[in-house]
């Protein structure tokens, strides 16, 4: 073997391992998902309470205050159902965003 073989195959040993960093790689940036993924659910779940009491608020003046609680039949339900909605569609929506894919198989497991 030359010199220039032998050092070239030191320099190679030396070398840091291209699948080895790919998998470090693959797991930091799975850890820095989850720490998004779970500032974010928080902060959606912040928005939402803080949104319904709001909406709560301005719902229970409009029928204390405005309606002294002769509120129709037809604004509760309205409103009952807009809330139900909005909370479904919240919790779909964030779900769907956190933990995409989560209803299809993984490929390599079958």
């Amino acid at each position: 073997m030359s010199q220039e073989t032998t050092r070239l195959k030191a320099k190679a040993d030396k070398a840091p391992d291209l699948e080895e960093l790919g998998k470090e790689v693959t797991v930091r940036t799975a850890i820095q998902n989850l720490g998004h993924r779970d500032t974010y659910a928080n902060g959606v779940l912040l928005a939402m309470a803080v949104q319904l009491l709001f909406s709560n608020g301005i719902f229970i003046t409009y029928a204390w205050a405005g309606m002294h609680w002769r509120v129709p039949s037809v604004v509760i339900s309205g409103y009952l159902a807009a809330v139900a909605i909005e909370l479904i569609g919240l919790v779909f929506v964030v779900t769907r965003h956190l933990f995409p894919n989560r209803d299809q198989q993984d490929p390599e497991s079958t």
